[in-house]
């Protein structure tokens, strides 16, 4: 049996208009694999926490050069990774891909069924392994019900990033990633553009809540 986690979010203006990272692990042993922009990188324990540390370093403008990253010589692939952050969403995409690895303890030998409760009942705030940033998982409540198509439709403008834990089962909650464009790049139908507003209004009264009461 395998824990797969995958993530999506929006490539404005850009091909594809979706990007993906993938994370996958047997349930028991401590060997994963992450693809991401076209490439394929395996780790066992010990490299994760390497790539995780250079990740931290938060170094784009290096990854993307030609200049060698020594903590990865050995791994070729995860440097390539590293290499196809191209952009604020790539960026951010990698970023939410680690920071829920490490916060659901995806590396470690968990119980497909402890997990999968866990990541499907988990709500608001997971804090970045990264420094003061944070990624917000909407709660379920404001999304159950919702047509895919509009929640497609923030995905597509980097309002939203999706993430699907399978593991027995499937869970697929919805987050607001670190930071989200002030504009949006193409019009979105107006039942969208209200559920965006559900959504950041519960994130607001979240991170505020005096604000919100005194409303």
């Amino acid at each position: 049996m395998s824990i797969s986690l995958i993530l999506r979010t929006g490539n404005p203006n850009r091909q594809p208009a979706l990007i993906e990272w993938q994370f996958t692990k047997a349930v028991i042993g401590s060997a994963a694999t992450v693809c991401f922009g076209g490439h394929r990188a395996a780790f066992q324990a010990t490299e994760w926490s390497i790539f995780v540390e250079v990740v931290k370093q938060l170094a784009p403008s290096r990854w993307r050069s030609n200049r060698p990253i020594p903590e990865l010589a050995a791994n070729e692939p995860a440097r390539a990774i590293l290499r196809s952050c191209e952009n604020t969403p790539s960026f951010q995409l990698l970023l939410a891909g680690i920071d829920i690895v490490q916060a659901f303890k995806l590396m470690e030998n968990r119980s497909a069924d402890d997990l999968i409760c866990e990541f499907d009942n988990r709500d608001h705030t997971i804090r970045s392994v990264f420094g003061t940033g944070r990624i917000y998982f909407v709660p379920k409540t404001l999304t159950a019900d919702v047509p895919t198509e509009l929640l497609e439709h923030l995905l597509r403008q980097n309002k939203l990033g999706d993430a699907k834990l399978t593991t027995t089962e499937d869970s697929i909650r919805y987050y607001i990633p670190y930071a989200v464009p002030s504009t949006l790049e193409q019009a979105i139908p107006s039942e969208a553009n209200r559920l965006w507003d559900d959504i950041r209004n519960e994130y607001y009264a979240f991170r505020h809540p005096l604000s919100a009461v005194s409303e």
